[in-house]
């Protein structure tokens, strides 16, 4: 919470403030893809949750998924009911946490957008010191967040794969037409998003922060005095590198390619379990 409150408190600061009004439609774009994830989400979730009465309802069958043991004090009904408040719980709690990832990624971007406008749009190169501190605050934004991620998604990836692996292999056991089979294509479609979607925003903030270099160079720099000359190269020399989020105390970059690794990963064993079937 000290590192969430910590983000808050730097969103807020003069530095990170949206400048113009082109910014803020600027965020507002960005933000929007953000609404359609969490409205996926919350779709997904929902039909999750439903279709377990619904498919009992139709097929009159009492037996609830995937209970190896019901207890005799809870009974058929019992458990249904229990298993309904759970998996509403769980999805609530999932919902709320991949949404705060995503919006935090979010500003992240925002903030890379808005710097580089700054740089190419301004005609005073003394705007330079500015932007300078307010990339040094996106860096710091960037390991804030980081830290809040590193842990959980680590293992989120991690189970990830063993869902995957586990649920395909459970799903080529079953019949076209068995209940469970609704209630877990859904369920395997969303870990798989998840996965991708986190991924998604990571990539995009390595192929944004990519151009700060250039749109430092882009700036009316050429013609400025000597000091302000180095000033502007050593700050493309400390922009070059674009920045990540990194799991697994850096062992993992959060991007596109490691989504296609893990895919790769998880369609591998996935295999091997096969044969030992």
């Amino acid at each position: 919470m000290d590192r969430l409150h910590a983000i808050i408190h730097q969103l807020k600061s003069e530095v990170m403030q949206l400048k113009t009004k082109k910014h803020v439609l600027m965020a507002k774009r960005l933000k929007k893809t953000g609404d359609f994830v969490r409205k996926y989400f919350y779709a997904t979730m929902s039909f999750v949750l439903v279709i377990q009465p619904v498919v009992k309802l139709v097929t009159k069958d009492k037996e609830p998924f995937f209970a190896s043991y019901i207890p005799p004090s809870m009974g058929h009904i019992g458990m249904l009911v229990f298993q309904e408040i759970m998996t509403a719980i769980s999805s609530c709690v999932c919902c709320y946490y991949i949404c705060l990832d995503m919006n935090l990624m979010i500003e992240i971007s925002i903030q890379i957008e808005t710097l580089k406008d700054i740089l190419r749009g301004s005609n005073d190169i003394g705007i330079i010191f500015d932007c300078i501190r307010r990339h040094e605050q996106i860096v710091r934004l960037v390991k804030n967040v980081q830290h809040i991620l590193h842990v959980g998604m680590s293992i989120s990836f991690f189970t990830g794969v063993l869902l995957f692996c586990t649920t395909s292999f459970k799903v080529l056991e079953m019949e076209a037409t068995s209940s469970e089979l609704m209630f877990l294509l859904p369920y395997s479609l969303g870990v798989t998003f998840i996965l991708f979607i986190h991924c998604w925003y990571g990539n995009d903030i390595i192929y944004r922060s990519a151009g700060i270099s250039t749109a430092v160079f882009d700036s009316k720099w050429i013609g400025a005095k000597i000091p302000m000359q180095k000033t502007v190269i050593l700050f493309i020399m400390f922009t070059k590198d674009p920045l990540r989020i990194q799991l697994a105390g850096g062992l993992f970059t959060m991007a596109i390619p490691f989504f296609i690794s893990i895919c790769r990963t998880a369609y591998s064993a996935f295999t091997i379990l096969q044969k030992f079937k």
